[in-house]
This record gives structure tokens, sequence and C-alpha cells, in this order.
């Protein structure tokens, strides 16, 4: 019997890759054959901790023929690795809509598909209409999503090691009128001439020698952007953004409101969604009820701070806890009269067959009581019919039902000051911004009584429910100090108690914050 034998690391390669044995009996073979395949096997099938074998590797080998009355071993054999080049561009097409006088940053990386370090080369076939210009900008970050301080240019060329990435934008800017048609740039990078071959997992490498990505823009007189609206869908869970225009790019702001957000939409803390998509858009990246707060603004695809929509819009999440929830809500109901219960709270809460089942809302206005229950396949039945921004409302979790979140979405109020009306005795308001306010500026100081102590100053109370208990905290408006206790700022979906002592109705003007 005759077979091949080879030292054990290789041979494991070798019927691993092609389970070959060969058995010849009582019959010659051609050593030299047999070397010849050897050593192809181990140049292109050779492992290697890349999925290629770098250019200029030495791979060694020899070969042993055992035979009917004794055996053959080759000389060691030496081969070297020879270099090839290739490389890919992603994407290869895009297709933007774009402002006039704004750029719009196009996203692409390309990739070595060589065995080495190689230079590539970048160059611009640049057929925009006059007044048009491109550039090539590093994506410094390399997540494909500009920002204000990505502003250096690529160079004339780079030098990558194998299977290496570099990250670039194709930045268009459009000219001062529209244009009929649209324009068109294309980036070309290039590498040396060379074969190619499949590598040990399945990828092609080497031969695309030159690839190139052709990016379209077509620009418009660039109507602004209004009408921003956001919509909660209870069966889906969806978190659907519509708005007036064209195609938009999709800023967020998460968990905490700033004041920057609302006046100067790109803030460094600010992050983008989505970029070049129209209305209606629903988020991928969250859903009702899942605990993240976000607020939203949009902008006309690659413009600048003009071309935000003037709404800023939220998605507020707020525990719920066993028994009593004192809240309100921090964002304006938009259109004003989709204020029901059934718009607002939905099916988020628990249902039940009656009132000693099913989760409860109540509130106190103007001295008396309105309440509603969460009915199975009817929604809320009782005498609360509507929910408002300015009042603050008591959500009992009935005993042995879940505690769940609860999704409230709308509108940053846009409005100099909220009106809200105090009577004599108690009042059960709410904070309708989504910032934290202190209560030395939310002006209650100038329609609420002071006094020396607790006993005859007015007073506002706010109740903290936990998984384990709940506790009060509390303030009075000091004479020529201001607000003094445990309380000492309004919190976004909280909601409070305030008393007051003088008869009468009084307006209490609330100022925005931001």
């Amino acid at each position: 019997m005759l077979c091949l034998k080879i030292p054990s690391r290789l041979s494991k390669i070798f019927l691993r890759k092609f389970d070959i044995i060969l058995k010849i009996m009582n019959h010659k073979i051609n050593i030299c054959f047999l070397f010849g395949l050897l050593c192809f096997l181990l140049v292109f099938c050779a492992p290697s901790s890349s999925a290629i074998t770098q250019s200029g590797s030495t791979i060694e080998g020899y070969t042993e023929v055992f035979y009917e009355g004794g055996a053959a071993t080759s000389e060691i054999t030496s081969t070297e690795v020879i270099q090839i080049y290739g490389v890919t561009m992603t994407p290869t097409d895009s297709a933007a809509s774009v402002e006039t006088n704004a750029t719009y940053y196009f996203p692409h990386y390309i990739e070595n598909r060589g065995n080495g370090t190689d230079k590539f080369t970048f160059t611009l076939d640049n057929i925009t209409p006059e007044g048009w210009s491109a550039e090539l900008i590093v994506d410094d970050d390399m997540n494909s999503v500009h920002d204000g301080t990505e502003t250096t240019t690529v160079p004339a060329y780079v030098y990558l090691a194998e299977e290496a990435t570099y990250y670039f934008f194709l930045a268009l800017t459009a000219g001062a009128t529209e244009v009929e048609g649209a324009a068109r740039v294309t980036v070309t990078t290039e590498v040396n001439d060379g074969p190619g071959f499949y590598g040990a997992n399945g990828i092609f490498y080497g031969d695309n020698d030159l690839v190139s990505a052709t990016d379209t823009a077509t620009a418009s007189a660039g109507a602004a952007l209004s009408g921003l609206h956001i919509a909660r869908d209870d069966s889906s869970g969806d978190i659907t953004l519509t708005w007036e225009g064209g195609a938009a790019d999709v800023y967020y702001l998460e968990t905490t409101f700033e004041a920057a957000f609302y006046n100067t939409p790109e803030v460094s803390s600010a992050s983008i969604e989505a970029i070049n998509v129209t209305s209606p858009w629903t988020s991928e990246a969250i859903s009702a009820q899942d605990g993240v707060t976000r607020y939203y603004r949009v902008t006309t695809t690659g413009s600048s701070d003009e071309g935000f929509a003037p709404e800023v819009v939220g998605k507020f999440d707020m525990d719920t806890f066993q028994l009593f929830n004192l809240i309100s809500g921090p964002l304006d109901i938009v259109p004003p009269d989709e204020n029901t219960l059934n718009d607002i709270l939905g099916t988020q809460l628990t249902a039940g067959t009656n009132p000693g089942n099913g989760d409860r809302i109540y509130s106190y206005v103007s001295g008396g009581w309105q309440q509603s229950y969460l009915r199975v396949s009817t929604g809320w039945t009782g005498t609360l019919a509507s929910f408002e921004v300015d009042n603050g409302y008591w959500i009992k979790v009935t005993e042995g039902n879940p505690q769940n979140i609860l999704t409230l979405v709308g509108e940053v109020s846009s409005a100099a000051s909220r009106e809200v009306q105090l009577v004599q005795a108690y009042n059960m308001v709410g904070n309708g911004y989504p910032e934290t306010v202190a209560l030395n500026d939310t002006g209650l100081d100038a329609v609420l009584t002071a006094g020396t102590n607790p006993g005859n100053a007015d007073k506002i109370y706010e109740y903290i429910a936990t998984p384990t208990g709940s506790s009060w905290k509390q303030a009075y408006l000091r004479a020529g100090t201001g607000w003094l206790g445990t309380l000492t700022h309004l919190t976004p979906g909280k909601g409070y108690w305030i008393y007051k002592q003088a008869s009468g109705t009084v307006t209490w003007y609330y100022p925005r914050p931001y």
C-alpha cells in the first residue's frame, strides 16, 4: 500500500480540507506530482489568524511517501506568499434631498481586500452644477454619522493594512438656487492591479482594484419643516413622528431635557437617530412603556440650524407603583381636543370588570372629586373623562395588578408661561414642563401668601411613591426668604397639592424655564 504522509499539523489541515487518502496497491506513483500537489495546497489553503495569509509570509513543508519495501522523503521546501491587491467601497451609490445652500454628508468606507499594507488613492469626478461643490471629509468617529467637529479633509491617499477599513464622507454642498434634475459626484479609490482568490472564509480577495460610488443629491428651495407630531400605538408599542415637508434628519435627547435643545438644536449632547427619512417615521430604537424618555426635533435633511421645525416633541416614561401615585403630564396635548383618558393613557394600565379590580385615576378640581377606572373592552369609564396638563392626578394601581410604566407623548410647551387657576384651600396641580424647576423660580410666590411658619403660610406637598413604600415632601412660603422645607423643586411627571389660605381665585403664571 502506498500513502502520502506530511507533518502532523499540516496533515490535519490537509485531511480536514480535502479528506484525501491515497491508496495505491502494487502501483508506482509519481513522487514529483505528489510534491507539487502538496506545495499548491500549502500555499493556497494554509491557515492564518487572519482570513488571508499575509504577503511576505513563508510556508515550509516536505513530503514522505511509503511503499512496499521502503520510503522516500523530499527536501524541505519554502514558498513565499506574493502580495495581492483589492479594495471594496460601501455603500456603492446613495441619494438624498438637500436644501439650497446646505451640505449633505454621504457616508462611505473602503476596506483593503488585499493581503498586505497598500496605498489607496482617492479621486473625485465632480459633475455637480455650477455653484455646487464637493469634498471628502474624514469620519473621525467611524460611525457614518457626521457631526460639526468632523472637518478634516481626506488626503490624496492613505495606507491601510490588510482587512483594515477607512471611513469618510462625501460632502456635497448645494448652490443658492434650485436645479433641474440632480447633482452627482463620483468618488473613486484605486490600488495596484493584481490577481485575486477566495479565502478560507469564502470571501474573494484581490482582483477588485478600482471601485467607485456615485452620490446623487436633489436640491430644492427647501420649504421649512413644520407640524411635528408624535404618537403612541398601544397595540404595537410604536412611537411615530409625522411632519409637513420633505425628507428630514431626526435629532433626539434622552432622559433629561435641556434648554439648549429647544433653542439651539445641534448641541453636543444631542444625537441623530435617523438621516434622510420621510414622514411618517417610526423609531426602531424605542417603544412605548420601555422606560426610555426621549425628546425629538427634525430638520430638513442636510440643512443647517435654520432647517429645524419649530416644534419639539417628546416621549415621557414614568413608573407606577402599587396603590397610589401622584402624577402630571409634562408635555402639551396636540391637538388639544385629543385629551380623553383613552387618548392619553390608553390601555397601558390594567383593566378590570369593575372599579374594584381595574386600575383607577382621580382628579380634584374646585373642591370636588372625579374618577374613572379602566374597564375591559370598553376603556376608561366614570365621571373623569379628560386629562389636562396643568392638573395633578392620583393613579391607583389596584393591589395585585402589575406595576406598569406609563408613556405620555406630546409637544414641549412653547408658551411664555402656563396659566393655572388656584382656588381657596386645596388645589391638585402639575408641572407642565419637561424640566425640573426650583420652587423660587415658579412664580408661585407672586400669588400665594407668605408667613412666618407653616401654620400661617401657604404650602405645597409632593407624594413620593416607591416599590417599598411612600412618603411626603413639603414646603411653605416664608416671608422674606422664599420656599422653605424638604420640597425644593417641581419635577416633570410629578403632581402636587397646593394649599392656598386666602379666599377667591388667582391665576398662577408659571414662566417657561427654557
